[in-house]
């Protein structure tokens, strides 16, 4: 009987288990003015275990470089949350700001 046991919950939990070393995680930046505190932060996330950076909008060049130097994905959002057409005047407005993050990377 204790092996069945066993061998149930292997079959319940070595799913879990595999799925689980898939797992990345990644890091919502805000991103500092200066290069060293940038490189710092970045060293700091590489040690924690993270794969990927996520920026919001629109960011320098160089701060693209950098992530990219250090071996991390780049994940960017639009920074819109939960706004309507309503929202804006223009509609052509609403479509530049989805858009003109995406058309820039």
């Amino acid at each position: 009987m204790p092996i069945f046991r066993l061998l149930v919950l292997f079959t319940l939990f070595f799913p879990v288990g595999a799925w689980a070393q898939g797992v990345q995680f990644s890091v919502d930046w805000t991103i500092p003015e200066s290069r060293a505190e940038r490189e710092q932060q970045l060293k700091q996330y590489k040690e924690y275990g993270f794969k990927a950076i996520q920026v919001e909008g629109v960011v320098d060049r160089a701060a693209i470089e950098l992530i990219q130097s250090n071996g991390f994905e780049l994940w960017v959002s639009s920074g819109i949350n939960f706004l309507r057409p309503s929202d804006f005047q223009v509609r052509q407005s609403l479509v530049d700001r989805l858009t003109d993050p995406i058309y820039y990377y």
